[in-house]
């Protein structure tokens, strides 16, 4: 299921976004008169929020805002889609596994630290009878 997330995050969130972007983005250029290029990353950087501006034009056309309005809605279902995958019970596995690891290397630090002071009062009481 660790699998699952990290397919869901690392490949089907691109794929969508990118996919998206590229019909959208098509018809949003060709609409306002833009080249492909700017079309497609003003549609990512409507997808992806955070106001950001990847496109050095902004829409002139209503048919370009309405479609600007669509692609905040798919945004924040987007968004949504994200935020359900990191809650998905495939991530309590994971979090187990990150914090015995981190209990393991705890421990293994306190261990090597007592076998370390152990060795330093061997060998001081080895010097002190010499």
């Amino acid at each position: 299921s660790i699998l699952a997330l990290a397919v869901a995050t690392c490949v089907c969130t691109p794929v969508c976004v990118g996919s998206f972007g590229l019909c959208i983005g098509g018809l949003v250029a060709w609409l306002e008169g833009w080249p492909f290029v700017d079309g497609f990353w003003w549609s990512v950087a409507a997808q992806l929020g955070g106001g950001m501006r990847l496109a050095p034009d902004a829409m002139v056309s209503t048919t370009g805002r309405l479609i600007g309005v669509v692609m905040a809605a798919w945004s924040i279902g987007l968004s949504s889609m994200s935020v359900g995958f990191s809650s998905s019970t495939a991530v309590e596995p994971l979090l187990q596994f990150i914090v015995s690891r981190a209990r393991c290397q705890k421990k293994q630090r306190m261990i090597d630290t007592d076998l370390d002071a152990a060795a330093r009062n061997k060998q001081s009481t080895a010097h002190a009878s010499i």
